[in-house]
Formats: C-alpha cells, sequence, structure tokens
C-alpha cells in the first residue's frame, strides 16, 4: 500500500516510486519490472548539484536541459568541468536559444575533446567538423 507522501509524490512524476514493483503496460497484458535499476538512477540524478547553471530533467533517467549558461564567449574551466559531470550524468544535454556562430559551436565543441570529421554525411564546406542532421518530407 502506498504512502500519501508516495501518492503524492507519484502525482508530481508518476515514476518516482517505482521501486522494484513490476509495472503493467496498459492496455496490454504485459508486466514489466522489477525497475529498481531506473529508480536508483533517478534518485542518484536527483541527488546531483550544479553551481554555474540550472538543470531540468527531461525524460526519467536519460536527458536533460541546461539552462543560465550562455554557450559563446568564454567559459571557465570550472563550468566546463560541471557541463562535463551533467553531461556523464544525463548522456543527453540540450540547450535552448543559443545563438552560437559556427566557430563558436566549434570552439565549445572542442572543450570536451578532439572533434572528427563524419564520414558519411557531407561536412560544412568551411568547417568540415559541423554537419546538419536534418529531416524535410523529401527524406525517407
Amino acid at each position: 500500500m502506498a504512502t500519501t507522501d508516495q501518492i503524492q509524490t507519484a502525482e508530481r512524476d508518476p515514476g518516482a516510486f517505482i521501486g522494484g514493483q513490476r509495472v503493467r503496460l496498459e492496455p496490454y497484458d504485459i508486466g514489466v519490472g522489477p525497475l529498481q535499476h531506473i529508480h536508483e538512477e533517478r534518485q542518484r540524478l536527483a541527488a546531483l548539484r550544479w553551481t554555474h547553471f540550472e538543470v531540468r530533467p527531461q525524460g526519467a533517467t536519460i536527458g536533460a536541459e541546461i539552462s543560465g549558461c550562455r554557450l559563446s564567449g568564454e567559459l571557465s574551466d570550472s563550468v566546463i568541468s560541471e557541463l562535463k559531470r551533467a553531461f556523464l550524468g544525463y548522456k543527453v544535454l540540450f540547450f535552448r536559444d543559443q545563438a552560437l556562430s559556427a566557430a563558436e559551436h566549434l570552439a565549445f565543441a572542442r572543450r570536451f575533446g578532439e572533434l572528427e570529421i563524419h564520414p558519411f554525411i557531407p561536412p560544412n564546406p568551411d568547417h568540415p567538423e559541423l554537419v546538419r542532421f536534418e529531416k524535410s518530407a523529401d527524406v525517407g
């Protein structure tokens, strides 16, 4: 039986106390679990603290939106270190409304390591490390 605190937490975040339970996938007669590893990962991510920016998780255990951090210009080593830690924790980071030139984008990316040129996608003629992943109605 769930406690009042668990029910209130679940209303805010339905996956918050799945723990070792099996979860039924409706409308199918399928049960999955236990999902203890997801519960533990969510707790680990929730315990992370940030000094230089704010983090808003986007999924149960993967993806986070970073705000309060302008990527163009100079970022201190401590900000980059914290961003690396966020990337390792969340695996995918989203930075909204960042006005970056191609050169600024490359400068930021180089702070994380050596860049590669994609072997199959045509590169940007001025900056071969940049490629555009895009799909339109014309692309199958």
